[in-house]
């Protein structure tokens, strides 16, 4: 099958994940700030960061990209590219390596503790134009993380999307949460967005992250209240109010995270969409005006490995073989769990036939509380077999919802 090609750019660590499974197992992440010394167990080392996260995803999906990050050349940065080697031999080819510099890296305890390293020197004039000119889309990861990107109020992301789209390719963007603490954390980051949706395509988040970006108050204080479901906290009007905020600045599609909840889809009208660069030049219709809420199977969390990546992997390899919205929300949403079996390594997902064929009654999903949004049950989606998966708000049952 034809496909398109991507580029993937970004963010890109050493993940060092370390285990007190059997010699702490009640240890919540605390025991690192005590004096004493404790045993831990053996680490484990995997490339991390959107590039390798995303572009091992997509490789094992049955999509081959160009992955574009910045590694030291240092220890980090030689194991960082060894390890992308061992799941795929060519993918790591357009690494860049900075000498002198740091490989970026992340810690993972009860949470990721990071160190940006060379990733804070990523520029426009890093994106060779050789490669540019072969792909069709243009994803770039977590620019909250890399300060030569957002600073200057996300003036060189601003610079890159350029850069991209004079190229003839789509843009997506996932900007990624910084560390509230930090300097990145204290910007003006709905002033950021405002200089730099215009020219994104695909704007892929989470909800946390979203509501960081656009309500931080209301971020704070849901942080503060220690609530772990905010889609059960989200009132009824806000996540309209947000989508046509972000849709007005001139995304053309919109895809929301929401982990329990499910995953959002909202789309924009088709007199938006010129413009939209060779990786989405060949959708159809159906993608105009849509808006859709796709339940997220159950899974047993194994560990606390970011799997967002993994989703949004699933996602854009659908957009990349020209598939309608339902079935790029059904890839996406089966890509999770896939990666879950596969002790969340998103390098050892199976093709997107097998991953497809896999879905069946055995998978269960995670039931959905729509009512306050005012969604309906939407028609079924055939895959093989008729999936009751997708509920789709059409205009109209807008229109009904808002009179009652």
């Amino acid at each position: 099958m034809k496909y398109k090609k991507a580029i993937i750019a970004g963010f890109i660590s050493l993940d060092i994940h370390l285990d007190f499974s059997s010699s702490h197992p009640d240890f919540d992440g605390e025991i690192i700030n005590t004096k004493m010394p404790h045993k831990i167990d053996k680490l484990s080392m995997a490339p991390g960061g959107v590039v390798p996260d995303v572009g091992l995803a997509l490789n094992n999906l049955g999509i081959t990209p160009t992955l574009v990050g910045k590694v030291g050349d240092d220890p980090f940065g030689e194991t960082v590219k060894k390890l992308i080697k061992e799941k795929a031999p060519n993918l790591a080819d357009d690494l860049i390596i900075d000498p002198g510099m740091a490989t970026g890296y992340q810690v993972f305890l009860n949470s990721a503790h990071y160190f940006p390293g060379v990733n804070n020197t990523f520029y426009a004039s890093d994106l060779r134009r050789d490669l540019l000119k072969t792909a069709d889309l243009f994803h770039i990861g977590y620019p909250a993380l890399m300060r030569s990107i957002y600073r200057s109020e996300g003036g060189e992301l601003v610079s890159i999307l350029q850069r991209v789209r004079r190229e003839g390719l789509s843009t997506s963007v996932a900007f990624g949460l910084p560390d509230p603490q930090s300097q990145a954390g204290k910007l003006d980051w709905r002033n950021i967005l405002e200089n730099t949706l215009p020219l994104v395509d695909i704007f892929v988040t989470d909800l946390f992250q979203l509501l960081f970006y656009l309500e931080p108050d209301l971020y704070q204080q849901l942080s503060d209240s220690n609530h772990s479901d905010l889609h059960a906290h989200l009132k009824s009007g806000l996540l309209d109010q947000i989508c046509a905020w972000v849709l007005d600045h001139g995304v053309k599609i919109l895809i929301i995270d929401m982990a329990e909840g499910g995953l959002y889809l909202h789309t924009n009208t088709s007199n938006h969409w010129q413009k939209s660069g060779r990786g989405l030049s060949d959708l159809g219709e159906e993608w105009s005006g849509r808006e859709m809420w796709s339940p997220a199977f159950s899974v047993e969390v194994k560990n606390d490995r970011d799997l967002h990546n993994t989703l949004f992997a699933g996602f854009l390899a659908g957009i990349l073989m020209g598939f309608p919205p339902e079935k790029c929300l059904l890839l996406a949403q089966a890509a999770r769990p896939a990666a879950f079996e596969n002790a969340c390594d998103p390098a050892d997902l199976p093709h997107w036939e097998d991953l497809l064929s896999r879905i069946d009654e055995n998978w269960e999903l995670e039931p959905l509380r729509l009512e306050k949004f005012g969604f309906q049950k939407g028609k079924q989606w055939h895959l093989g077999k008729i999936i009751n998966l997708n509920l789709i708000r059409s205009r109209v049952g807008l229109l009904l919802q808002m009179r009652y």
